[in-house]
């Protein structure tokens, strides 16, 4: 028999527009390292296929809070300031040339949008954390030389399709450094053997070359560089990203949003 719950059918409003999340960490008083997130969410180029979350993403540093983050997010502030909150808070909206829609709410990490975010910063992470967590102390953020930093999704069959069991485990992972993964790989369904990485056999994601630059193409040039000495047998990944990001990050643009 079928619930309540099931019964009803799900609406939604549909807004035409371009997705685009404003993410910062809030310390109790205020944001710090406010960014923008442009993420390509299907699995295909040219937008085909399954919803993967993210295929790959480009974040923008804007240099200070601009016009999306004020009709956004940093309307929470009170809130945020009346309950103590600590931490990260993402508000993923979709824009058009006159209002800013929200999508979703999340006081969370987010995947792959947190280590791309992070590879931005000139400084230790844990010690950013701690003082976003411990309270109003100033600015607690880190030197961030980067305006720009983008990465993208490498997978293998049968992801983006999750099968208990049916991922493979044990196929060799080459091209990866790592003293430098923490910083220029978002690894995942990877782990350590004798003989170096291999895949884990849990969700099929291997994981994410993450490049910065001073420009948008700049980043982009720095992930196809890391991707050229990256290998996994039957690897996955849309080779359309550069593109999807620079056309929506430049109809966000040209609303004056960023």
């Amino acid at each position: 028999p079928l619930s309540l719950h099931d019964a009803l059918p799900i609406l939604q409003e549909v807004v035409s527009g371009v997705e685009c999340s404003t993410n910062g960490y809030f310390d109790g008083a205020d944001f710090h390292f406010i960014t923008h997130t442009i993420e390509c969410k299907k699995f295909m180029s040219g937008d085909l296929g399954p919803n993967t979350g993210c295929a790959g993403n480009l974040i923008i540093n804007p240099r200070g809070a601009k016009n999306l983050a004020t009709a956004g997010l940093l309307r929470a502030v009170p809130f945020l300031r009346a309950i103590g909150y600590r931490g990260p808070i993402d508000l993923n909206t979709i824009v058009n040339s006159e209002h800013v829609y929200g999508l979703e709410w999340t006081p969370r990490f987010g995947y792959d949008s947190t280590p791309t975010e992070f590879s931005m910063l000139d400084g230790s992470i844990a010690e950013f954390l701690m003082r976003i967590a411990s309270g109003p102390s100033g600015d607690p953020v880190p030197h961030i030389p980067y305006d720009f930093a983008a990465a993208a999704r490498y997978s293998i069959p049968p992801y983006p399709t999750e099968v208990e069991g049916k991922h493979p485990r044990g196929l060799p992972i080459r091209g990866i450094a790592l003293e430098d993964a923490w910083k220029n790989f978002y690894l995942y369904d990877c782990m350590q053997n004798g003989e170096g990485l291999v895949t884990a056999g849990i969700t099929g994601y291997v994981g994410a070359p993450i490049a910065r630059g001073h420009t948008p193409n700049a980043a982009w040039d720095g992930v196809e560089e890391l991707a050229e000495d990256f290998s996994v047998p039957n690897a996955q990944c849309r080779d359309d990203l550069r593109e999807c990001t620079l056309d929506r990050l430049q109809q966000v643009e040209r609303m004056n949003w960023l």
